[in-house]
């Protein structure tokens, strides 16, 4: 076998696992999230689709906060900005069998993490209801205002409303970081 042909089966063994990747954090989106669209579509038909969408926007609202709990670790009094950023970078990384995550920039007081996929996002916008991405998305700015003097938080894009990635950044509050001018943090 020449190293051609080693490269191309590494390059199609590869593809492969992306494709089954893709596939897994696909079906738990939509699995996650069938029970939320039932409860939706069932509320449409008796209280109407703005009525609908709040509740089980909700609802998606609430249990996308908890899990981001997980990702986002509690800033203890004592821990220092490196300490919190070491472990969110874990914690995010930790799920990669659910999202595609890259930490874009990263110093002792900033930490960036762009997220190309959501399988949650991509659950509610396949399963029919889009219109509660913006919903679960919004549970990252819950957490940031729960934690807003332990560190300031800034998302300009979202996957479940401009659907370009999801960009978040988490500053420490002494941080002298120069922001560009279209940044703003909670």
């Amino acid at each position: 076998m020449t190293n051609s042909n080693i490269d191309s089966n590494s390059t199609s063994q590869s593809g492969m696992s992306k494709n089954l990747l893709s596939s897994v954090r696909l079906l738990s989106g939509i699995i996650l999230m069938l029970p939320f669209v039932v409860l939706f579509r069932l509320s449409c038909l008796v209280l109407g689709k703005k009525r609908a969408t709040k509740l089980a926007g909700s609802v998606v609202g609430k249990v996308a906060e908890i899990f981001v709990t997980f990702t986002i670790p509690k800033m203890n009094s004592g821990m220092d900005f490196s300490t919190f950023i070491d472990r969110a970078i874990k914690n995010f990384l930790s799920f990669s069998i659910l999202y595609e995550v890259k930490v874009e920039r990263q110093t002792d007081k900033l930490v960036e993490f762009r997220i190309l996929n959501c399988p949650f996002v991509e659950g509610l916008k396949r399963l029919g209801a889009a219109e509660l991405c913006k919903y679960a998305c919004a549970a990252d700015f819950r957490i940031a205002d729960k934690n807003r003097m332990n560190w300031k938080f800034r998302r300009s894009h979202s996957l479940g409303t401009d659907g370009q990635c999801c960009d978040h950044t988490y500053c420490s509050l002494n941080s002298t970081v120069a922001l560009e001018e279209s940044d703003t943090f909670t």
